[in-house]
């Protein structure tokens, strides 16, 4: 199962999409079920409604406050909820808490029904979310590079036409993002990238954007509109030994939309990927594994 997939221009990464829409089936779930049940219906579905909710607001908030140095300098970003940055154990406390607080509120003989609506409900969307997350990167095509393999040595070339590949930057910690021109999410994230380039560049750790535009001109121009000094690779692949020539990075990675960013440790590993885009909470979590 692939890490996100597009809508035409929309960018959809699964994990979102497949919380969101199991959240909706556990609610209709816990509907039929206390139907069924005899239960009170309006009662069932309401605690679940805001159970989810405060766990979601939970998982956040405590996300933010265990990484408050991240988002004190740009404290609205706390309110970009599609951006990552959620603590699912906090936040399935806090549910489960507040569940259990609103069942015992509730009158001894009403208690059994509430519960078995509840548990019946959420029992298989939990199951079917966790096997999604087992699934995750796998049964995809062989060919694709993915957390727990080792990055290619194949030569691209680089904003200026020198050539270049992830051999010489062995014993480095690498963060590559693969981005367009045209894709604003992208052009948010550049000057971040360059923030956390210019910061762990001491200590080993490379940011190298991938452009997929096909313009050498146009990249260069708006890398230097931007003032981005980190190295820029192109897409195609000029000399490759594992796939047929003419391959891209991007199609070689699974690439499915952008920006979509790999965390490369020293030894050339890929030890995680995201779709989408990060914030510097995010960005200085993951790097802190990669530090040689």
């Amino acid at each position: 199962m692939p890490e996100a997939f597009s809508i035409g221009p929309f960018l959809i990464p699964t994990r979102t999409a497949g919380f969101l829409l199991l959240a909706l089936f556990a609610l209709w779930t816990v509907h039929r079920v206390a139907i069924y049940l005899k239960a009170d219906v309006n009662l069932c579905v309401r605690i679940g409604e805001q159970g989810l909710w405060i766990g979601i607001v939970a998982s956040r908030l405590s996300f933010v406050l265990l990484n408050w140095s991240s988002f004190s300098a740009k404290p609205w970003t706390i309110l970009y909820l599609w951006q990552p940055g959620y603590s699912f154990s906090v936040g399935l406390v806090a549910a489960l808490a507040y569940i259990f607080y609103r069942i015992y509120r509730q009158e001894v003989e009403r208690r059994r029904a509430v519960v078995s609506s509840l548990s019946a409900g959420f029992a298989l969307p939990v199951l079917l979310f966790i096997g999604m997350l087992l699934t995750m990167n796998r049964f995809v095509d062989v060919e694709i590079y993915i957390p727990g393999d080792t990055v290619p040595n194949d030569k691209v070339t680089d904003l200026y036409g020198e050539p270049a590949s992830f051999a010489d930057f062995v014993g480095k910690g690498l963060v590559v993002n693969f981005w367009a021109t045209w894709c604003p999410p992208c052009r948010r994230e550049m000057p971040l990238l360059e923030e956390v380039y210019n910061k762990y560049k001491s200590r080993n750790i490379t940011v190298i954007g991938v452009s997929v535009d096909n313009s050498r001109d146009a990249i260069k121009n708006y890398v230097e509109s931007v003032s981005v000094t980190y190295p820029i690779w192109e897409d195609s692949v000029i000399r490759s030994n594992n796939l047929p020539g003419g391959t891209s990075l991007s199609s070689m990675f699974g690439v499915v939309g952008f920006p979509t960013t790999f965390f490369i440790d020293a030894n050339g590993v890929i030890q995680s990927s995201y779709v989408g885009e990060l914030n510097l909470a995010i960005l200085n979590k993951r790097i802190s594994g990669l530090i040689p």
